[in-house]
């Protein structure tokens, strides 16, 4: 055993020498194998010939088109075939190339096709090794251009989808939402601007666009204010359709009004009236109390999702004085004011949250205010 190991480890430096070449043979070996190997390329478009980047696939638009398939910024992929270190060194340097089509459309043609192009068909940056390295009669699927079209918008609220909601008890009027500019102009290819105007009118007309012109206005959650100079840009939909806009932006503005809340009016009944506490000296009853509209106001509608109404109000809101606010030097017809309270629900977190968001009060405020006498025993 011992024998062994000593043999195992005995000149180390020619056994790590021998090693090293053969992983260097084994890297030569693997280099020199041939096979077929995939390379991804960018689609670009421009308006004239360039040097394309690495790694992309540049197509010369005519003036007056757009493409459209495949869409710029798409991937495609490219099959290569040959030793792999020669398709590395190949994929690691001015691996790009070019097309430039001929477009012959007639005037009254809003879409044109080049069918079957090859991948050999497309001008190579190194030419040479891409002719050695491409597989034979490769396709590269189609080019499709259509005219570039365009027309002038004007600004209209139905146009803008608003998201979010101002602080609670306020509320935005979308209808009087203004734009600086108040028209714009989009162009793009022939196909998307026609969906694009069918989406218009729709919009206009108070329907769901099938293409929104805009990104959301979004809407601050404490805005209790005016909203200026929001900014409005294209949507992402649209820029998918390869729309542009000019400008590319625009400053809008929403009003920030305070919310119509649901209301209720109605007149307590007087054997409605829960007299509770105690004063701090003597008895005392009412004078004279005669029930007058009061009038309740729900700022969050949504707490109540079956309807803020008058036989709610009656069910829940409670009217009551509070004997012990009577101090022990009063005098007879003092003035003791009316509290409220909410009863018959259960549910602590949701009284609390109603608590909050519930106003009540009498229509006119003295109204709130009911005269108290002492009670002597000569009264019985």
């Amino acid at each position: 055993m011992s024998n062994l190991f000593s043999r195992l480890f005995s000149d180390p430096g020619r056994k790590l020498v021998a090693l090293g070449l053969a992983g260097l043979l084994w890297w030569q070996v693997q280099g020199a194998i041939s096979g077929p190997k995939e390379h991804i390329f960018t689609v670009i478009s421009a308006p004239v010939t360039t040097t394309p980047l690495d790694n992309t696939l540049q197509v010369v638009v005519p003036k007056g088109w757009v493409l459209v398939e495949p869409a710029p910024g798409s991937q495609k992929v490219i099959t290569f075939f040959g030793p792999r270190a020669t398709l590395d060194a190949f994929f690691a340097n001015q691996c790009a190339a070019t097309i430039k089509p001929l477009i012959e459309a007639a005037e009254d043609e809003t879409t044109w096709t080049l069918d079957n192009i090859r991948a050999q068909d497309l001008d190579w940056i190194r030419s040479e090794d891409a002719d050695s390295l491409l597989l034979n009669n490769q396709g590269f699927g189609r080019l499709r251009f259509e005219r570039l079209s365009s027309f002038p918008i004007a600004l209209e609220p139905q146009l803008v989808r608003i998201s979010g909601a101002p602080a609670e008890g306020y509320k935005t009027d979308a209808a009087g939402l203004t734009f600086e500019p108040n028209q714009v102009s989009v162009q793009g290819p022939h196909g998307a601007m026609e969906a694009l105007s069918q989406s218009l009118i729709a919009a206009r007309a108070g329907g769901e666009p099938s293409i929104p012109l805009f990104e959301p206005l979004l809407v601050p959650s404490q805005s209790r204010d005016d909203l200026r100079g929001l900014t409005l840009s294209l949507s992402l939909e649209s820029l998918s359709l390869g729309l542009q806009m000019n400008p590319k932006t625009i400053r809008a503005s929403l009003p920030v009004t305070l919310q119509d809340l649901p209301r209720v009016e109605w007149v307590p009944d007087s054997e409605d009236l829960t007299i509770t506490g105690t004063p701090e000296e003597g008895i005392w009853r009412l004078s004279a109390w005669t029930p007058t509209p009061w009038v309740a106001e729900l700022r969050n509608p949504d707490l109540l999702p079956g309807g803020f109404d008058e036989a709610w109000v009656r069910n829940h809101v409670m009217l009551f004085l509070n004997l012990k606010g009577i101090p022990a030097n009063a005098a007879d017809g003092f003035l003791l004011p009316l509290s409220w309270a909410m009863t018959g629900i259960e549910d602590t977190e949701k009284v609390h949250q109603l608590l909050g968001s519930l106003t009540v009060g009498p229509r006119q405020n003295e109204d709130r205010l009911v005269p108290m006498d002492r009670v002597r025993p000569e009264d019985g």
